[in-house]
């Protein structure tokens, strides 16, 4: 103290002013230190203000769920005077950070995305399937199906019946071939249609009345075998009006003819009695009168009307098949009829295969009905069900054919494509060429008994060959014309 004082006296510094200087010094740090915490209390104190009063808004909310708080119990400055909520940590920084700069919306979302976890379940419940839906069919429309003989045919028919009485009340329109080559196949349908009938009254579809059942039969003209459907009760004499069919011999099929008749004369069953409208068209054969099936496919698409055939598959790329007819006297003989091809166009050139006795390739099934049928029952929804290969003597898995399904486009687009391509154009011509008239087998063996004879044999069986020649260079010659064009 005495060497401070000696300092002090040899500056011209009196103790009094020093200490009255010190006293001052000290008493404006205090003040400073004052003022200092009480700005630090009021900036936290509004924080908390507005933390305080998102959290409460936040809660008001009933669409979130928040966890429980967990606040840190270690020693830490208390923040505000009248609340007891001690904040630390991030929150902290954050709140101390931003304060009032961020807009109200911002610090709300900071506010939620800290103490609140959204977390909304999206489980979608499952619902066990019944064994009877397990077991149910699903009918598949618009194919082609082989289903082993008529038998197999009138039992998906009756499937086919069952599913649109469940839907609806329903008149199922039978449209029969009367040609001779038919018979048998007309009697098979009536020996089992009865069966089918019955079998649907087991199933107890649809109510009393819901199923009525009207035919026509047609060949080189068209007549109605019922004028209005029957009930089921009446099947009986259904039956009989079926094997009572008389044999038309004109050679000619109208089966689109028939199927015009039908829908203009039951069409109100559908519009007015509000019925579904099921047409079953009975044939071995493609039909003639193809010029008409574009209107009767525009009329079934409209109406929302089932086409289905019993029909014959077609021979690749063949106009002609063959059906085995039995004579009364047991002689069976087979007949050509005109069952293909599968296609709007033949897509094979119509050549023999010698020397293949083992594998009859003239006689390969194209798996497909004849391209008009066929597209009618795809067009409108139903089946064409194939009861026999047509007497092939070949044919491809069903599974694997169906990836080679013919062209069902309309003839017009399918013409004019055709027609305005030169490549195309010439594969038809050398196919119609093909198709002029039948090459016989070339004979193998002589007589040689005698020179003039044998000479007269040799001769003789050089003309189908001749023939044969002068077609190859037909047919080369209208393919040679296209090959330019086939890029």
């Amino acid at each position: 103290m005495q060497a401070v004082k000696l300092l002090f006296s040899q500056n011209n510094l009196r103790w009094s002013d020093i200490k009255a200087w010190l006293t001052s010094f000290v008493v404006h740090m205090l003040v400073l230190v004052a003022f200092a915490s009480i700005t630090h209390v009021t900036i936290e104190q509004s924080q908390l203000f507005l933390v305080r009063s998102k959290i409460e808004k936040a809660i008001e909310e009933p669409e979130f769920e928040f966890q429980e708080f967990k606040f840190s119990t270690e020693a830490s400055d208390q923040i505000g005077g009248e609340n007891d909520l001690n904040v630390e940590g991030s929150a902290l920084a954050a709140t101390m950070t931003f304060g009032e700069a961020l807009p109200e919306t911002v610090v709300e979302q900071e506010i939620r995305d800290e103490y609140f976890k959204v977390d909304v379940p999206t489980t979608i419940p499952v619902f066990q399937p019944s064994n009877a839906e397990l077991t149910e069919m699903i009918t598949v429309s618009g194919q082609t199906e082989f289903v082993g003989g008529v038998k197999g045919a009138m039992d998906r028919l009756a499937f086919e019946i069952a599913g649109s009485l469940k839907d609806k009340p329903t008149l199922v329109i039978w449209m029969f071939d009367a040609s001779l080559s038919l018979k048998d196949r007309r009697n098979a349908i009536a020996d089992r249609i009865n069966q089918v009938y019955e079998q649907l009254g087991v199933m107890k579809v649809g109510s009393e009345g819901a199923l009525k059942t009207a035919a026509i039969r047609y060949g080189g003209d068209v007549n109605l075998m019922t004028n209005d459907p029957v009930d089921t009760d009446k099947i009986g004499d259904f039956i009989k009006a079926i094997r009572s069919i008389p044999p038309d011999e004109t050679g000619e099929e109208l089966v689109f003819s028939a199927c015009e008749l039908a829908l203009n004369k039951w069409m109100p069953y559908k519009t007015k009695g509000r019925r579904n409208i099921m047409a079953i068209i009975v044939t071995d054969e493609r039909g003639d009168d193809i010029n008409k099936l574009e209107g009767v496919i525009d009329t079934t698409r409209r109406y929302g009307i089932k086409c289905y055939c019993v029909g014959n598959a077609s021979l690749f790329g063949r106009q002609k098949g063959y059906v085995m007819w039995t004579y009364p006297d047991g002689y069976q003989e087979e007949l050509e009829v005109d069952q293909g091809p599968e296609s709007f166009y033949p897509e094979q050139l119509t050549l023999p295969f010698w020397g293949s006795q083992n594998l009859p390739l003239e006689r390969l099934s194209a798996a497909q009905g004849p391209y008009a049928l066929a597209r009618l029952c795809n067009e409108s929804g139903g089946l064409y069900l194939i009861t026999d290969e047509s007497r092939a003597a070949y044919h491809f898995d069903p599974a694997i054919m169906r990836s080679y399904v013919p062209d069902y486009r309309p003839v017009e687009i399918i013409r004019r494509e055709v027609e305005s391509s030169p490549a195309k154009m010439a594969l038809i011509n050398a196919i119609n060429a093909s198709s002029i008239e039948r090459i016989s087998a070339p004979v193998l063996a002589f007589r040689a008994d005698e020179d003039a004879r044998l000479r007269a044999e040799l001769t003789e069986a050089q003309k189908p060959l001749a023939i044969l020649d002068y077609r190859l260079e037909q047919m080369l010659s209208f393919l040679d014309n296209g090959v330019k064009f086939r890029d």
